[in-house]
């Protein structure tokens, strides 16, 4: 009978762990967070108030050292269900430095058993250094590991999803996630300006080296001496507890990391951080060795400097708690040539790689343009440049674009900001589009300086047949003005459509952008693969683009256009166009009037400025 007991007890003891296995299945729980944890680390349930506890971080160099602490207490609501653990740090570096900008990751031991990771630093200037402990239990169990298929092939490999900077931002203001150094060289000032500008929401806090050209003829310095992997071997540096770590976003020509610290290692994986990166989910960056030039002091916010070393693998997960990663194989990077020339002379070319995100991306290859620009000796923001920008992608796509621009133009931006500007939407289009992801596989911009200035004027457009007849050649007459230069008429011929007949026409002429702004929907605005049906499609329209040195002749449509509920709605009647003019919160968007190119007046390599109609009653 005791016998038969026991048996039966077994048995319910097997049934009762098969049904929670299924209920923790069922509630869409991962296996890591059911599973026990290992012994060498403190449950949040084991932490208490008055704990005494180490840290571990680098202050200098590569040896990790120690700084003592206690534990406050458990801030149980800190994110919804996710609580942090509040620790008071002491000793002499730590009350020198505060709790730095870099330290995000540094593991916290109770004895020799882990804890958690400092992540959070409460206040702008706080009189002692507490700091907010992410639990490592929290860390292990939220931060996922891809599947292996998914991470194994290159072609596998996708832009990540655009962050809302402040999304992982929900946190009282008087506690917040440390900010990660982005260690910036090789890009001139004005480039770094930009490019903290685009991230000034990010969690990152840039940091930056300002690069000179190395001679006076202008070139760009290497940000470090270069090793077979494109960045140094650093004596010393471990992926290991306490160490740091560096997240590569650029190097080459230029060189760009974020730094944080290890939190801890378990059999290749290697967990950092505490806090998001990027709050991407799966993501693909370069994870690389570092070593901290010096921790630096500062009443608002101390920071550590750091060289960034080898790549040694890939962070490939990116969450609330932390972010993780692979060590061994890197991740594909996409290969980046910008080549400035003057007068058809190649001055300066500047190669790097950069990571594939779909955020970063474009802001990184921008700021790198723009440093090729104002590294050029004779480049100033009143000369004249013309852009060519090619994308290399998968499956044999490629995307070219041209367009130049003045420093006449009478929009204030500096043509080299205009060229960020552009290539920046090229790549929103393609990481953006509805079809495939796209999987970039080379960039090469060509930006040409002309340091006189250029530009074209169009003065007026009339028509120059006596008795215009729908169906039959009309003659108009341009009128442009160059720059410092006499005005001249170009003759423009075109057959009116033979339906138009006893109606009004109005026919427009200027350069595209010019057009663009008075209205007239030359290409569908806002979403430029409106009419695409595959990525390929989306190339092709993006490769046709019209560039600002041609006069477009167009005839514009009697009735309005608008985009409502994102489709094109042409000859919009007049009611409906006053309707969504007037309402800005409706569905629908003013999108002009559609008009149709009928001729060009091509003037290669000059930017074109201003616009002009002609109306013509046809018989």
């Amino acid at each position: 009978m005791a016998s038969s007991s026991r048996l039966m007890g077994r048995a319910r003891r097997a049934m009762v762990a098969i049904l929670a296995v299924v209920a923790v299945l069922a509630m869409g729980k991962a296996p890591a967070v059911a599973r026990a944890l290992p012994d060498e680390i403190v449950p949040l349930d084991q932490v208490r108030p008055g704990d005494r506890v180490t840290a571990t971080t680098v202050f200098r160099g590569t040896e990790p050292e120690t700084f003592e602490g206690e534990v406050l207490g458990i801030w149980r609501d800190f994110y919804p269900k996710r609580p942090i653990i509040l620790v008071r740090f002491s000793g002499d570096l730590i009350t020198r430095t505060g709790i730095a900008a870099g330290m995000s990751g540094s593991p916290v031991y109770r004895g020799d058993r882990l804890v958690g990771a400092i992540a959070y630093k409460v206040s702008a200037f706080p009189k002692e250094p507490v700091a907010g402990v992410t639990p490592i239990e929290q860390m292990l169990g939220e931060v996922r590991v891809p599947a292996p298929e998914a991470a194994a092939s290159p072609r596998a490999v996708r832009p990540t999803p655009a962050p809302v900077w402040n999304r992982a931002d929900v946190a009282p203001k008087a506690i917040a996630a440390i900010k990660i150094p982005l260690q910036v060289a090789g890009l001139h000032p004005s480039a770094v300006t930009m490019l903290a500008g685009r991230l000034e929401r990010s969690p990152f806090q840039v940091m930056t080296e300002p690069a000179a050209p190395a001679a006076a003829g202008g070139g760009f310095p290497s940000a470090s001496p270069l090793a077979t992997d494109g960045l140094p071997h650093v004596e010393g540096a471990a992926i290991a507890p306490g160490a740091p770590i560096a997240a590569v976003l650029a190097s080459g020509d230029i060189h760009i990391a974020a730094t944080g610290t290890v939190t801890r290692v378990d059999r290749g994986r290697v967990f950092a951080f505490g806090h998001p990166f990027l709050y991407q989910g799966p993501t693909s960056v370069p994870m690389a060795q570092a070593e901290i030039v010096t921790t630096l002091a500062d009443l608002y916010s101390s920071y550590k400097v750091a060289n960034t070393g080898r790549i040694v693998g890939t962070l490939d997960s990116d969450g609330l708690t932390g972010i993780s990663g692979t060590l061994g194989q890197a991740p594909p990077m996409i290969p980046v040539v910008v080549t400035v020339s003057r007068g058809g002379h190649v001055s300066d070319v500047l190669r790097g790689d950069v990571l594939n995100n779909r955020v970063l991306t474009p802001s990184i290859v921008g700021s790198v343009v723009v440093s090729g620009l104002y590294f050029e000796p004779q480049y100033t923001d009143y000369a004249s440049v013309t852009m060519r920008a090619k994308l290399v992608l998968n499956d044999g796509l490629e995307v070219e674009r041209r367009q130049v621009y003045s420093a006449l133009d009478p929009n204030p931006t500096p043509a080299a900001l205009r060229v960020a500007g552009d290539i920046t939407a090229l790549f929103g289009a393609l990481y953006d589009n509805p079809f495939t992801p796209p999987h970039i596989v080379s960039v090469d911009v060509q930006v040409a300086v002309d340091t006189a200035p250029q530009q074209v004027r169009v003065l007026d457009l009339r028509a120059a047949t006596a008795q215009p007849r729908a169906g039959r050649s009309l003659r108009l007459l341009l009128e442009t003005v160059a720059y410092r230069g006499e005005r001249h008429v170009t003759p423009v011929t075109f057959t009116p459509p033979a339906n138009l007949s006893g109606t009004a026409i109005r026919i427009w002429a200027g350069s595209p952008s010019a057009l663009s702004a008075a209205g007239l929907r030359i290409q569908p605005t806002g979403a430029e693969w409106d009419g695409a049906r595959s990525l390929a499609d989306l190339v092709e329209s993006l490769s046709h683009s019209l560039a600002d040195d041609e006069v477009l002749l167009v005839l514009a449509s009697s009735a309005p256009d608008a985009l409502v509920r994102n489709r094109f709605m042409p000859r919009l009647p007049v009611s409906m166009a006053a309707f969504y003019a007037a309402t800005p919160n409706s569905a629908g968007t003013p999108g002009g009037r559609s008009a149709a190119v009928v001729a060009r007046v091509p003037m290669p390599g000059i930017p074109i400025e201003g616009a002009a109609f002609v109306a013509v009653d046809l018989k």
